[in-house]
């Protein structure tokens, strides 16, 4: 562990390890990856000798960020495909938002970016809700 993440929370530290499995799966199957829906197969073969160390006995079904799930997973090739997307939605999103005329509309409009609020995966920190829009008076 590098010093620096000394600094972090358990939790943290956690996800670091999580991260860096979803990495190794990805340089072992850079293209394709390793298939949809299998990290908790392959985790437990790139998990670092530090995750029992760090008091973390289990293994798990996610890497706890989609875009390196989606490199690990499905390689270059699911990772474009989810950027894509992501953008998509987003550039759809903005645009509507951009020519709704009633104030009220734009409300509506919030939940596709809501949506491309998975642009939280691209740093690999999952910052649920990021891009929420929220009316006024709700609470």
């Amino acid at each position: 562990m590098h010093r620096f993440e000394a600094t972090f929370p358990q939790s943290a530290r956690v996800r670091l390890m999580f991260w860096r499995g979803a990495l190794g799966m990805f340089r072992d199957h850079p293209i394709a990856g390793k298939g949809i829906g299998t990290f908790q197969i392959f985790f437990p073969r790139h998990r670092s000798p530090e995750f029992r160390a760090a008091g973390v006995s289990y293994t798990t079904m996610y890497a706890h960020s989609e875009y390196l799930e989606a490199r690990a997973e499905q390689g270059i090739v699911g990772a474009a495909g989810l950027l894509f997307l992501i953008g998509a939605t987003a550039a759809v999103a903005l645009e509507a938002l951009r020519r709704a005329e009633n104030p009220p509309d734009r409300w509506i409009l919030c939940s596709p970016l809501d949506v491309a609020g998975a642009l939280e995966a691209l740093p690999g920190i999952n910052v649920e809700g990021s891009a929420r829009c929220h009316v006024a008076g709700d609470s």
